[in-house]
């Protein structure tokens, strides 16, 4: 103890002596270290874990990663973009907010009781439809056999009668005559890897038939190219009656909510987004993703944030 006061008394005198203008000088760069050291610490990413690892015919590598309470699903690389996650021990919420502006498009029809996705994934959507939706029918077409596996091993995903799993080409499906959908997920655009048979005249026929009267078409465009995601935008738009685009931050993925009936505007798209979330028992701060909804082309693209943000986001749900 008389070596630790030795060592502190000078500093302690330091600052008492000093004048009042240098103490609070001193005051402020402590707190300015303590607001800047804390929210590092509080984000600082936890350690990966690589739970799983597979390739297939569509990727030579697929991992399956927890970080912390999340498990994320990622293609080429375990440090790479996550193309869905989901929190350990809920699967029924959704993490990743371009799900979270997709899931705008449900609060559209009248009622939400059949569901088409086009690209699986990791199955978050799926799990938080089964979950939310009271008695809704779920069609998930996943090209990827391996993709398919791993859903249902590592991601909660629960085949049965309400949700029936078809591992096949969507272009092939959307052709066969079907009872229509009240809501169709269309997640298949990756970066910029766009499926030729998914942007064919053909297929988005196809997209259109199985739309119920009064159903909504949630589209993800994750493009990094600014030309070819206007172009699909504007591909899209020419098959549908009405086109709202949305943004998700961080990253600012498109999202297209496409119709054959009028789209409600901002203000009464927001109010239908916080009556689903009332109805539906999901706190998922629609409002907030309504509230960015413009004509289609109309709204100008932004920088994309850093990695270390998007996870902020998604751990902050």
């Amino acid at each position: 103890m008389t070596i630790k006061r030795a060592k502190t008394k000078p500093m302690i005198s330091f600052f008492c002596s000093a004048p009042a203008a240098l103490r609070r000088l001193m005051r402020a760069l402590v707190l300015l270290l303590f607001a800047w050291a804390i929210p590092a610490i509080a984000q600082s990413p936890s350690p990966s874990q690589i739970v799983h690892q597979a390739s297939s015919p569509f990727y030579d590598s697929i991992f399956v990663v927890d970080e912390g309470d999340l498990r994320s699903l990622r293609f080429g690389s375990a440090s790479g973009d996550n193309q869905s996650v989901i929190r350990l021990g809920h699967p029924e919420q959704l993490p990743m907010p371009y799900l979270r502006a997709a899931a705008v498009g449900l609060a559209v029809p009248a009622r939400v009781r059949r569901v088409l996705m086009i690209g699986l994934g990791g199955g978050a959507f799926a799990n938080f439809a089964q979950a939310h939706i009271p008695d809704v029918d779920i069609d998930a077409v996943e090209i990827d056999p391996v993709v398919a596996k791993i859903a249902q091993e590592y991601f909660a995903v629960s085949v049965g009668d309400k949700l029936k799993l078809h591992v096949m080409d969507a272009a092939r499906f959307v052709q066969q005559p079907r009872q229509p959908y009240d809501y169709i997920l269309l997640d298949a655009y990756d970066a910029d890897d766009i499926p030729d048979a998914l942007v064919t005249r053909t297929f988005f026929r196809g997209v259109r038939a199985n739309l119920a009267s009064g159903g909504v078409v949630a589209v993800n465009l994750a493009i990094t190219s600014q030309s070819k995601s206007n172009a699909l935008i504007r591909k899209l738009a020419d098959h549908f009656n009405y086109c709202l685009h949305l943004r998700s931050p961080p990253r600012f993925n498109d999202i297209l909510l496409l119709s054959q009936q009028p789209l409600p505007e901002v203000r009464e798209l927001s109010k239908a987004a916080l009556r689903f979330e009332a109805a539906s028992e999901s706190e998922l701060g629609l409002q907030r993703y309504a509230q960015t909804a413009g004509p289609c082309l109309g709204i100008a693209r932004q920088a994309q944030s850093t990695r270390n943000e998007e996870r902020a986001l998604i751990a902050g749900y």
